[in-house]
């Protein structure tokens, strides 16, 4: 007879634990490698908590509600290159070191772009955790991503960079649906339930510019003609009073006025009582009463009154 050793019950549970993990991870891998799905829930459930796990046996418990695995919905212009991020809701205390999934898309409008077709985890809550792409040939993207130390908080678990197919114009639309029961998230103890949402991507045009309108530039206004003075002088040993227009020119003695160049003004000479008009002299010339200047420099118009001659009487013949 042999005697088998006796484990204390802490280490007998810690050790079986181990293996149940170990298990779980193998039967992962192989999941992955043959792109099937080997772990089936079954219907059993306990309460834990405030919350159900579910149990599969023989692995330890996960959590419901479900995690939430989304692919954006978006638009994207075309031609581009343009990154879908694949998000999760919180996975706090989940244990979730590993994901795969299987996306369709539309080829003839996005293609997946770039090494490892265009996946990464760089910058996600993810980041750490090697994921494997590969395109398969009816054309679906088999993601597969491996890790140890459980994911935590929510947000992106991978990026995939896309570019739009040569072909697409603004309009086209692509799907990024998750093929049925192909969304699977794992921990240690093997497939924690999710719930998938799709999204899809519709490719826009390059927004027309909209013309920055030419601004209508103000007309410069012309500057003022410059105004010359129109001096008016006396001379003679008579009186009189000179008027103009435009501008109303009043000139009992003495005056200037300006005027803007080129302006025709019209005198006017009106002796005096006892004094008669003899003519006007400098810019203004001739000897009626009435006269025009045109305004083209400075000018100085003189007019001349004297007095008038006292008449000469008749002698009366002599008889």
């Amino acid at each position: 007879m042999f005697s088998v050793p006796r484990l204390p019950f802490h280490k007998w549970i810690g050790r079986r634990t181990n293996a149940v993990a170990v298990i779980g991870l193998v039967l992962f891998a192989v999941s992955i490698f043959l792109g099937n799905s080997y772990l089936a829930p079954v219907s059993a459930s306990v309460q834990s908590g405030n919350r159900v796990s579910e149990l599969t046996p023989p692995y330890n418990p996960f959590l419901v509600p479900p995690i939430v695995v989304t692919a954006p919905t978006a638009n994207q212009l075309t031609p581009g290159t343009f990154v879908v991020p694949i998000t999760v809701s919180d996975l706090t205390g989940d244990g979730v070191f590993s994901f795969q999934f299987n996306l369709d898309y539309n080829a003839a409008v996005i293609d997946p772009n770039g090494a490892n077709f265009g996946c990464s985890t760089a910058g996600t809550i993810a980041a750490g955790i090697l994921p494997f792409c590969n395109v398969l040939p009816d054309g679906t993207l088999r993601v597969s991503a491996f890790g140890q130390a459980p994911m935590t908080g929510s947000g992106p678990i991978l990026n995939i960079t896309f570019t739009t197919d040569a072909l697409a114009v603004a309009g086209n639309v692509s799907p990024l649906t998750f093929q049925p029961n192909s969304v699977r998230l794992f921990n240690s103890g093997g497939d924690v339930t999710n719930t998938p949402v799709n999204g899809q991507i519709t490719l826009i045009g390059v927004p027309t510019p909209t013309p920055t309108p030419t601004p209508t530039p103000t007309p410069t206004p012309s500057p003022s003609p410059t105004p010359f003075a129109l001096s008016i002088l006396k001379a003679g040993t008579g009186g009189g009073t000179v008027t103009g227009s435009p501008g109303g020119m009043n000139c009992g003695g003495t005056c200037t006025v300006f005027y803007p160049a080129g302006e025709v003004v019209s005198l006017a000479a009106t002796p005096d009582p006892g004094s008669v008009f003899v003519g006007w002299s400098n810019s203004c010339s001739g000897t009626l009463p009435n006269t025009t200047v045109t305004m083209d420099a400075t000018k100085v118009c003189t007019a001349t009154f004297d007095i008038e001659p006292t008449p000469t009487p008749t002698p009366t013949p002599t008889p």
